[in-house]
């Protein structure tokens, strides 16, 4: 590829005359109504300014010797601008940081695609070594679980605490196996539970079969001293 070399020729290019038409015109022999196609200085001034500037992308200096300098051209400037094979895509790296995001954005890639490996923020999980103090709403967490108000409230012998072993309230209780032997003011419970009169000594209470004399309390029938006729049983 060259450029016109003899005298004829002008160091710069001409100015472009004004267009005479949008609609392209082909070359053509004439006919009787007119002669062959012109081509004029126009034309040619533009064909060799285009094929000059893609040695020049290229990087190829114009050499009159050389007629294959417009495909190695194009060839150079394919390679340079297209992500071969073999380079598995280091064009882009080479690039630089923003032509790497400008990547990823056209093929919708987010953050997560520049990261090794994915912690729990990035996936909106709780973090292991937070031992769930990074639960955002604990008191709805205890709901979910279905934990009560104890849940919340330490162990302790006082009130608002969960009752420990030696708490007062555990130990102070009344123990079943004692069938009322820890009971500690026994007529006080009597007096609470209405019984006052029932176990009063100085009435007469019997417990069985009346004039059989079986006090064994084998037979559940208890005679009251006073009754609505009058006599005692």
């Amino acid at each position: 590829m060259y450029y016109v070399d003899n005298n004829s020729g002008s160091p710069t290019m001409p100015a472009l005359s004004p267009a005479q038409s949008n609609i392209p015109a082909w070359f053509t022999e004439g006919d009787k109504d007119k002669g062959i196609s012109w081509i004029g200085q126009d034309w040619l001034n533009i064909l060799q300014a285009e094929l000059l500037n893609i040695l020049s992308e290229a990087g190829i200096k114009p050499d009159k010797g050389k007629l294959n300098q417009l495909v190695l051209s194009i060839k150079a400037i394919i390679t340079a601008n297209a992500y071969t094979q073999a380079n598995n895509l280091k064009e882009i790296f080479d690039a630089g940081i923003a032509a790497q995001a400008a990547a990823r954005s056209h093929l919708g890639l987010g953050k997560l695609a520049t990261k090794d490996s994915l912690g729990p923020a990035d996936v909106n999980a709780l973090a292991k070594d937070q031992n769930l103090n990074d639960v955002p709403d604990k008191a709805k967490a205890r709901t979910a679980l279905q934990l009560g108000n104890s849940a919340t409230r330490n162990v302790g012998i006082t009130p608002g605490t969960v009752a420990a072993g030696d708490d007062s309230r555990i130990t102070g209780a009344m123990q079943k196996d004692q069938n009322g032997a820890d009971i500690p003011d026994k007529p006080g419970f009597i007096k609470n539970v209405g019984l006052k009169e029932t176990l009063n000594p100085t009435k007469r209470v019997s417990i069985g079969n009346i004039g059989t004399g079986a006090f064994d309390g084998s037979t559940p029938s208890i005679n009251i001293g006073d009754s609505d006729s009058g006599f005692i049983g």
